[in-house]
C-alpha cells in the first residue's frame, strides 16, 4: 500500500473567480483548475472576442476557493442568478456558469450576440 501524504499536491483545487477588464468594465464569471487563476484569461466566447479587441488589461478577484467540483456548480450558479449575468450588458457571459465549461449551440451564441448589437 503506498501512502500519500496530504501536501503532495494531488488534490485538484478550483478557483470561482470575476475577470473585470480595467479599460472597458465588462465583467465575466468563470472558474478554472489552472494553478494561477490570475494568469488564466477565461475561456467564454465574448470575454476572449473582448480581451482580442480592448487587449488583455484586467483583474481577477477569486470568489471561491474548494476542492470540491460540485460547490463550484453551486456558487457559479448562484452568482450566475445573483448578478443576472447572462441577461446583462455589464457582463461576457453567454450563459450561467455551472462548471460545464460553457459549451453552447453556435445558434444560442448568435442569438446573445445579437441582443447585444
Amino acid at each position: 500500500m503506498i501512502i500519500i501524504p496530504p501536501d503532495t499536491n494531488c488534490v485538484k483545487t478550483y478557483y470561482l473567480y470575476v475577470k473585470i477588464h480595467n479599460k472597458t468594465g465588462l465583467k465575466y464569471l468563470g472558474y478554472t483548475s489552472n494553478k494561477n487563476p490570475h494568469k488564466y484569461k477565461g475561456s467564454g466566447v465574448r470575454w476572449r472576442f473582448h480581451l482580442a479587441k480592448h487587449g488583455n488589461d484586467y483583474n481577477t478577484e477569486i470568489l471561491f476557493r474548494t476542492e470540491s467540483f460540485e460547490e463550484i456548480i453551486y456558487w457559479g450558479q448562484y452568482y450566475s442568478a445573483l448578478w443576472r449575468i447572462v441577461s446583462s450588458d455589464d457582463w461576457a457571459n453567454l450563459k450561467e456558469e455551472a462548471g460545464d465549461g460553457g459549451r453552447q449551440s453556435p445558434e444560442s451564441i448568435i442569438k446573445r450576440f445579437k441582443s447585444l448589437s
